[in-house]
């Protein structure tokens, strides 16, 4: 009886863990559990390691520029791994840090060059998301702009990891 019990409590508690999305229609008012969600239905996620991922495309034409497809690789603590297209740049990109700008502590510098510009990526956290600022390197002097604003999971803790070469 004891183990019953135990066992009952236990389940009750289980399912007081996850959040609930209360529904009120007319008179009606449901409640549904969605363990390990928030009630927007995104997963939680202890880590995300952020890494860069680029794809060199050779040019169609003659004369067309050479241009890196940049993505955001996301893998999270159970090693699945979500990759999300932040855009395509001028150039072939190493990972590298070129300038000492200030603004927002940038976890990743991707640069791309070409023969005519210079373009260098860097990757912020802003609050929830993380963000991919875009600068173009003219005189020594760079001048960002929003390059791509990717949502986290709520609550997980970014880190880093180096580009695959």
């Amino acid at each position: 009886m004891r183990k019953i019990l135990l066992g009952a409590f236990a389940g009750s508690l289980m399912l007081g863990c996850g959040s609930r999305t209360i529904e009120s229609k007319g008179d009606k008012t449901t409640t549904s559990a969605k363990t390990a969600s928030t009630d927007a239905g995104t997963l939680l996620r202890k880590a995300v390691v952020v890494s860069w991922s680029v794809e060199k495309r050779e040019p169609i034409e003659a004369g067309d520029p050479v241009t890196t497809m940049v993505k955001i690789a996301q893998t999270i603590e159970t090693g699945a791994r979500d990759l999300t297209e932040v855009g395509v740049v001028e150039g072939t990109c190493k990972q590298t840090r070129v300038d000492n700008s200030r603004g927002p502590k940038a976890l990743l510098w991707l640069f791309c060059k070409s023969k005519n510009k210079s373009v260098q990526l860097k990757l912020v956290r802003h609050n929830f998301d993380l963000v991919v600022l875009k600068g173009q390197v003219l005189g020594g002097e760079i001048a960002y702009d929003v390059f791509k604003q990717i949502k986290l999971p709520l609550g997980a803790r970014v880190t880093t990891a180096p580009m695959p070469e």
